[in-house]
């Protein structure tokens, strides 16, 4: 993290701390933003920070991957209501709960609440205020499984998508176009039919390691026209009934000279190194169910068992309980 600019001495506000390598977002208040922000660095330093969930991305990405800013300066007497404003509209990834009582056991009233809530929507409105939205995350994506090539959801930005398919590490490089968790994929543009889908998910999964000689290849069955695209050879043996030291066998084969197997006059196996769309298919892409959580907090693989997982009910927070927060 950058040095703390000592001009925040003595200064009461609202700051966030961001992980720059996948934008996941930390959001306190203090009397005094300088001390408070050295006490962080001090304790996430010495791996004693009480937010398991910030320490161990500290740990994870380093001190360099972290930048602190100021969302807003404010009264003291209004720094836990304007601090619930933020959590409630940036819905920091690293605040282990979401319920800011404010000090001492005194909320301050549902007027004072509106009259602050009011003020910073007009200051979002007007463009004045925009720290809270990570542009870099806030892009309108659609996601889709791959595995049963359905259709799963429509969402404003990345970080919707953390609850259904956790991950660590929501940007544009490591989530737009990339498959996650070995089942999905999350793209801009919204694909029209089946066909468009199936030929996206073909292209970049089905290709394989045939061999050192001819290198990465599809492997494709061509039988009445159709074209079928296989991970494996040994996906290619199951589905079409030739043994799988015969497809090795014919590791030569191409579309030029596809090698027919005797049994099946009709069939046509072989490998080819670009890949040949599947002929247009106006059928539409079956909507299937958005699951709670899969593998919460990291990126699965191919081999991964999906299981659902139930997060208990967050414990409210205050200030007093957090050392460091009650200046």
């Amino acid at each position: 993290m950058k040095e703390i600019n000592v001009k925040l001495k003595e200064k009461c506000g609202i700051y966030i701390l961001t992980n720059v390598e996948n934008g996941n977002r930390y959001v306190g208040s203090a009397y005094n933003i300088y001390d408070r922000l050295h006490d962080h660095k001090s304790l996430l330093n010495h791996d004693s920070a009480h937010n398991a969930h910030l320490q161990s991305a500290w740990n994870l990405y380093g001190a360099d991957s972290f930048e602190y800013g100021i969302l807003e300066y404010c009264d003291k007497k209004d720094r836990f209501v304007r601090e619930q404003y933020y959590i409630d509209v940036i819905h920091p990834e690293y605040n282990i709960t979401t319920n800011v009582v404010a000090n001492f056991g005194h909320p301050t009233s549902e007027e004072t609440k509106s009259k602050i809530s009011e003020t910073l929507k007009k200051k979002y409105a007007s463009g004045e205020i925009t720290t809270y939205r990570q542009e870099h995350l806030w892009i309108h994506c659609y996601l889709y499984d791959v595995i049963k090539f359905e259709y799963l959801g429509e969402f404003n930005n990345l970080v919707e998508l953390k609850p259904i398919i956790g991950g660590t590490t929501f940007n544009r490089e490591r989530t737009l176009g990339q498959f996650l968790c070995g089942r999905y994929i999350v793209v801009e543009k919204k694909f029209e039919c089946l066909s468009d889908l199936k030929n996206y998910t073909f292209k970049y999964k089905r290709k394989i390691q045939t061999s050192p000689t001819y290198g990465d290849r599809y492997l494709v069955s061509e039988k009445d026209g159709k074209l079928t695209y296989y991970e494996s050879v040994v996906a290619c043996s199951r589905d079409t009934g030739v043994s799988k030291s015969m497809i090795h066998k014919n590791a030569a084969a191409s579309k030029e000279n596809p090698y027919i197997p005797t049994r099946y006059p009709n069939l046509k196996i072989y490998y080819i190194t670009e890949f040949i769309n599947l002929p247009y298919d106006a059928t539409p892409i079956p909507e299937g169910i958005v699951e709670k959580s899969i593998k919460n907090g990291e990126i699965c693989d191919d081999n991964t068992v999906v299981t659902e997982e139930t997060k208990e009910s967050p414990v409210p927070y205050s200030v007093e309980t957090e050392p460091g927060l009650s200046e």
